[in-house]
């Protein structure tokens, strides 16, 4: 790559890529697949940060800030193509837009215990969604 920009769009065509191969492997197997992109505080607008996250999880100097400015973009524009691949794809970025209290533990992007059962419970549901509806059809729910 030439650039920064041309390396973190090279990048995301890789990571829908990585993420296609994965749902053909697990497909392959009988086994179902998700891909989930987790929320980022440097995502603009997806969090309002509490005065406990602006001290502790957000630094405006942070080099992950400029890569999720720049990358997530990059990140998204490729959800169509993910989805109209079959990949069972689900945007997590804006599952904390309207939570105030804090969440984020550091300034990189990991979230503390709030945080990771608000996650958790984002990523159950469409889990739960697939398997009970296998299981009203009768179907196994993957490789036995």
């Amino acid at each position: 790559f030439k650039s920064e920009g041309e390396t973190l769009a090279g990048l995301a065509g890789y990571w829908r890529r990585g993420s296609q191969l994965m749902d053909a492997a697990a497909k392959s197997k009988g086994i179902e697949y998700f891909h989930f992109l987790q929320p980022n505080q440097y995502v603009a607008g997806s969090k309002p940060l509490s005065p406990e996250e602006k001290k502790k999880a957000y630094d405006p100097e942070s080099e992950w800030k400029r890569l999720v400015e720049l990358g997530y973009p990059l990140l998204t524009a490729e959800i169509p193509r993910l989805r109209a691949s079959g990949v069972r794809f689900h945007d997590l970025t804006q599952l904390f837009k309207d939570e105030k209290q804090a969440l984020y533990n550091d300034s990189c992007c990991h979230f503390n215990l709030i945080g990771n059962a608000l996650l958790a419970k984002a990523i159950a549901k469409p889990l739960v969604e697939v398997f009970e509806h296998k299981a009203a059809l009768g179907e196994p729910a993957g490789e036995e």
